[in-house]
């Protein structure tokens, strides 16, 4: 959260390519539209090919995506957040 315009997701993109460099078969990187909720839902929903109820997002997603990266490095991004207490949400 900050002041538009001054490469908070430009420095978020060069940490997170650092970052799948490292091991890129072991480390994952999420980047979510996080803006509100239903571009944080279109995110999810695209990241895993599957279509989200806004009410169960939560639970089918954290579901699906922990089989998908169990055993691996995940990095999650949320960019264009604006409400912290969606963030809250999402990693609770």
């Amino acid at each position: 959260h900050g002041i538009p315009g001054i490469g908070k997701s430009t420095l978020a993109f060069q940490y997170a390519q650092g970052f799948q460099d490292k091991n890129p078969k072991n480390n994952i990187v999420l980047w979510i539209d996080a803006k509100n909720e239903d571009e944080i839902i279109a995110s999810y929903s695209s990241l895993l090919n599957i279509e989200l109820e806004k009410n169960l997002y939560l639970n089918k997603f954290n579901k699906e995506i922990n089989s998908a990266i169990f055993g691996r490095n995940i990095l999650i991004i949320f960019d264009n957040a604006e409400d912290g207490d969606l963030i809250q949400k999402q990693i609770n």
